[in-house]
């Protein structure tokens, strides 16, 4: 009898011996480790790339006066003037020696890569600024006060005068220099899509002398956006609606080339893609096939305003409506963030208001070599 309960006891811490090491092993315990697990921590992201050349940002902490900056590839940044006007694009010269701004509600201002303010023109007030291809001069329709040339000689003057209660906006220069593509808008949402050749501009010219090319009813007219593509044709959008569409000004046709909402677009600078912005969502479209290649959101956290290409065409700078600015990479897709204008001293003393926007209001951005 006790002999039988001798075996049976030893059986017994054996079978709770063999339970315990099976589950401390079963746990992860011990020294080794069950095929596939791992013990090593989560690699730390891969470094950002360095980027190159000179971005500069725009940014209105509230409806008066806008910060101007220019931030470089070590992410120092220098305020070129806290006295910009906060409405309306920034944009480089084609040879990225000038950068054209507008300074108030009436007046635009030239600055050179070193950040001075070299020219100011006593007029300005409109929402386009299209350069010339030899960067000589640039154009932009005042409003309710006609088509004006601003030259980097600090000269300016009225090429074309408006009629009736209305203003010409969204100027286009053709790469080729020939002709000057823009918007006659009047109240009822009511647009006019016109050309005209470059040189009948420059002499002085009427409406006679325009070309015109569609007439559209649209929501809001004045976010009528065009784009030139290789081949003489243009990729145009507008407001409240959720398509693209290419005109041919030669056959003069309209024709819708895919659904998609956009509140920004533009085209890369070598032609390939096209960049939108719709609330917080970016795409990027392949104009070869029409297809999405690319696309990121926001984590919500964020609310994009403006962007612009990289001079590669290999990434986007993005800027958000509380002034801070982000790059995007195709071949990484992570944003980094690369400058933030709540911590300069002039956001701060202005007092950051983060609010959406449609298009390049209250911020823009452009990124140069």
């Amino acid at each position: 009898m006790h002999r039988t309960n001798r075996k049976f006891a030893q059986l017994s811490f054996l079978i709770v011996v063999v339970l315990v090491f099976v589950s401390f092993v079963g746990c992860g315990g011990g020294e080794q480790s069950s095929p596939g697990s791992s013990t090593q921590p989560p690699e730390p992201p891969k470094p950002f790339a360095p980027w190159q050349g000179l971005i500069a940002l725009r940014y209105a902490p509230n409806y008066d006066n806008a910060c101007l900056w220019f931030i470089s590839p070590d992410n120092t940044s220098r305020l070129i003037t806290d006295n910009a006007y906060w409405y309306g694009p920034i944009r480089w010269s084609p040879d990225n020696d000038y950068l054209a701004f507008p300074k108030s509600s009436s007046s635009y201002a030239l600055a050179d890569r070193t950040g001075a303010i070299i020219k100011s023109y006593p007029v300005g007030g409109g929402e386009t600024i299209a350069w010339s291809p030899d960067s000589v001069y640039f154009l932009a329709g005042r409003y309710y006060n006609g088509i004006w040339k601003f030259g980097i000689d600090g000269t300016y003057d009225k090429l074309l005068t408006s009629y009736s209660a209305t203003y010409d906006h969204s100027l286009t220069v053709s790469k080729d220099g020939q002709w000057v593509y823009f918007i006659h808008h009047e109240w009822g949402s009511m647009c006019w899509i016109y050309r005209i050749r470059t040189a009948s501009l420059l002499a002085g010219a009427s409406y006679a002398d325009c070309e015109l090319l569609f007439y559209i009813t649209t929501g809001h007219d004045e976010e009528i956006q065009f784009l030139e593509i290789p081949g003489g044709k243009f990729i145009m959008a507008y407001g409240y609606d959720t398509a693209i569409y290419v005109m041919d000004p030669q056959a003069k046709t309209l024709i819708k080339k895919m659904d998609q909402g956009l509140t920004y677009m533009r085209i890369s600078p070598d032609g390939k893609y096209l960049a939108t912005l719709y609330y917080n969502s970016f795409s990027v479209i392949d104009l070869s096939t029409w297809q999405i290649r690319y696309g990121f959101d926001s984590d919500y956290t964020k609310s994009f305003e403006s962007f612009a290409w990289s001079p590669n065409s290999d990434a986007l700078v993005v800027a958000e409506d509380d002034g801070n600015v982000d790059i995007w990479r195709f071949d990484d897709q992570r944003l980094q963030t690369i400058f933030e204008a709540s911590k300069s001293i002039a956001a701060k003393s202005a007092g950051v208001q983060p609010r959406s926007v449609y298009g390049e209001q209250t911020v823009s951005v452009t990124w140069i070599r």
